[in-house]
């Protein structure tokens, strides 16, 4: 059907609507941490489209086994989107990818678990853990002189001042916490530049006294900007970089603040005082005195997405965690390990995706928010001025952690399995959940011939362009290739890397010191990415059936990276048919915002093999466009420059193929 037809239109506000809530509505896609995951709406039409010759919109909404007999293969897996969609659609699956940590995340997600075990083994890892370090996460109410539980501790980076040599600081804003809407609810945290006393005051004030110094300061301004910092003593501007190189080693921090929760169960704020500072001192001489901990010993390899914070003189990655968090981190993996298999390897994976929400990259978000923005919310590597430390474990009253991850992540990942469903708009503001009543029964397998006789899903963590796969035995290749540039996944990927190679070192697929291989598609150097993203597809070419279809989504704001794709479908022996508009990922990411031409859409790419007689059809790529332009449009949804640029892309890939 896709070779003739596609409905685009139609998805474009499913997806939109999925794109929101990607991690409730496709949580199976959301166990662990990867970058430009795609919509499993989208990818459920692209598969069914791809085997099935009518495969309109009410048939998404059964419980469809269109693939029965048809194999897939995603060379590029990620996160799995192809994968979980061909098996929900009935299809036999190979997914690859030769990053370790997208393999262990696929492969721990797409089994099928006993979620009352997994919940009494999750009971047993929470509370062996608990007892080992809560008292790390108490403070006292300074009103009550009661203990109480600790929900968030609030970090600043410090750095010499050139001048006179004062530690000084460096906050943004003076306001460390404030509620998402401000003009609605004013009352914000603010911590006085001169003695880091923690006041209370107003968002819509210009002006506050300290009530323990009496300073008059504005709240709204801080001390430091992206590059340099001002001296609270001296005044002297200093820049930020310079500061660090000097120094020779990262910078410190100094905890100025915590939120608790007081003996009525409400949110309250203090400063930290002598006691919070000693517990902390506790922590880090109960580390040193472990023997063998569990702590990454991993280098910082040199990289487009990891210079950044070298040059911050962050060279280990278990320096973006502060003594305390790993303490706690090293008593839960224990822990895990002790757990027996399958379960080990989902409360492994567990882990591993907690420790983007807690780590001293993470800041706070604000009151009314989810709280913790993790350190990839800009998809680099950025060191944090104003640093929140979450708690590891969790009371249930934090976001980000271990016991709210295993509900919102874990829990919710198999419950999908066992009862799947998709997600239809009942109108613009409502949507409802159309349940497909067969679980998704997993098989995992260990060959191409095993798949073929008695299992349904294979897979393999390796370079895909030399594939264990018999001649012409792929019905559809179906994936999403990784750009050439902007985000490096496998450098990104050695932070989650570097820590669950200690729970798996007799893994072949984690005895290196990285997740990064050479032969892997993604390069800085165009030329080089489409020599290796060639070779897959070649390997693509030689797997698939002579009358199967090779589909990817694809989107760039480069002629750069759509002349590269062209010419690595030409070079493998492809040709384009058709190319249609879907939606990307979420409009209002920083990601998107970010960027000077967002791009909201992909382009859908349907390929064929090329035959010695085949025809082209040229089409009038302008009248395309605006055709294409029109009809969004009065759909109600509005395309930019970037969109409208990818529109032009595509059809001129579709027109010279």
């Amino acid at each position: 059907m896709i070779t003739k037809d596609f409905p685009h239109l139609d998805i474009f506000p499913l997806a939109q609507a999925e794109s929101w809530r990607k991690e409730v509505y496709r949580p199976i896609y959301y166990g662990h941490k990867w970058w430009a995951k795609r919509l499993g709406s989208v990818f459920r039409f692209i598969i069914g489209t791809s085997i099935s010759e009518n495969f309109k919109v009410n048939e998404f909404y059964k419980n469809s086994k269109v693939g029965k007999s048809k194999v897939i293969l995603d060379p590029f897996m990620g996160s799995g989107t192809t994968i979980g969609e061909s098996l929900k659609l009935g299809c036999k699956t190979i997914g690859c990818d030769i990053n370790p940590v997208s393999y262990f995340m696929v492969k721990t997600s797409l089994q099928n678990i006993d979620i009352k075990e997994l919940t009494h083994y999750y009971k047993k890892i929470h509370a062996d853990t608990i007892k080992k370090t809560d008292k790390y996460y108490k403070t006292t109410n300074p009103l009550s002189g009661k203990q109480c539980e600790v929900l968030y501790f609030f970090w600043v980076a410090t750095l010499p001042c050139n001048e006179c040599k004062t530690i000084v600081p460096l906050f943004n804003t003076f306001i460390f916490s404030k509620n998402a809407y401000p003009s609605k609810v004013p009352k914000c945290q603010i911590v006085c530049p001169h003695c880091l006393t923690v006041n209370e005051g107003n968002y819509l004030e210009q002006k506050l006294t300290c009530k323990k110094c009496k300073n008059l300061f504005n709240p709204h301004e801080g001390n430091t900007d992206r590059t340099t910092f001002k001296c609270l003593k001296c005044s002297n501007v200093s820049k930020i970089g310079n500061t660090v190189k000097k120094s020779d080693k990262a910078w410190s921090y100094k905890l100025y603040a915590i939120m608790f929760l007081d003996e009525n169960g409400k949110k309250q704020y203090k400063t930290a005082d002598d006691t919070d500072l000693e517990l902390f001192s506790q922590a880090e001489n109960e580390l040193k005195n472990l023997k063998n901990p569990l702590v990454p010993d991993g280098k910082i390899q040199e990289g487009t997405n990891t210079n950044q914070i070298l040059d911050y003189n962050f060279t280990e990655w278990k320096q973006l965690f502060n003594a305390r968090q790993l303490l706690t981190l090293n008593y839960l993996l224990t822990s895990i390990q002790a757990t027996p298999e399958p379960y080990k390897e989902v409360f492994l994976m567990l882990f591993s995706g907690l420790l983007e929400f807690n780590n001293m990259f993470c800041s706070f978000k604000g009151e009314g928010t989810g709280a913790v923005r993790h350190m990839f919310s800009h998809h680099i590597l950025k060191p944090e001025k104003m640093a929140l430390e979450n708690i590891v474990i969790g009371n249930g009253n934090s976001s980000g952690t271990f016991s709210n991850l295993f509900q919102t992540r874990i829990t919710r990942l198999f419950k999908y399995l066992e009862n799947p469903f998709e997600i239809k708009l009942k109108n613009k503001n409502s949507i409802e959940k159309i349940y497909l009543k067969e679980p998704v029964v997993v098989k995992q397998v260990n060959n191409y011939e095993e798949l073929i006789n008695n299992g349904n899903l294979l897979l393999y963590c390796r370079d895909s362009s030399s594939l264990p796969i018999p001649n012409k035995s792929i019905d559809a290749v179906i994936t999403d290739p990784p750009f050439f540039d902007y985000i490096n996944y496998s450098e990104l990927a050695d932070f989650f890397y570097t820590w669950i190679k200690l729970a798996k070192k007799d893994d072949p697929a984690f005895m290196s010191d990285s997740s990064r291989r050479k032969e892997e598609v993604q390069d800085n150097n165009s030329n080089a990415f489409l020599e290796k993203l060639t070779a897959v597809f070649l390997e693509c070419n030689r797997v698939l059936k002579n009358d199967g279809l090779m589909i990817f989504t694809f989107h760039h704001s480069t002629l750069q990276g759509w002349n590269a794709i062209g010419q690595s479908i030409h070079d493998s022996g492809f040709t384009v048919v058709k190319t249609y508009p879907v939606k990307s990922e979420m409009s209002a990411s920083i990601t998107q915002i970010n960027n000077g031409m967002p791009i909201n859409i992909d382009a859908v790419i349907v390929c064929k093999k090329m035959t010695p007689n085949g025809i082209s059809l040229k089409i009038n790529v302008e009248k395309e466009v605006q055709k294409l332009v029109e009809d969004y449009n009065n759909q109600g949804y509005k395309l930019g420059k970037g969109d409208e640029f990818v529109l032009r892309a595509m059809k001129e890939l579709e027109n010279s193929s």
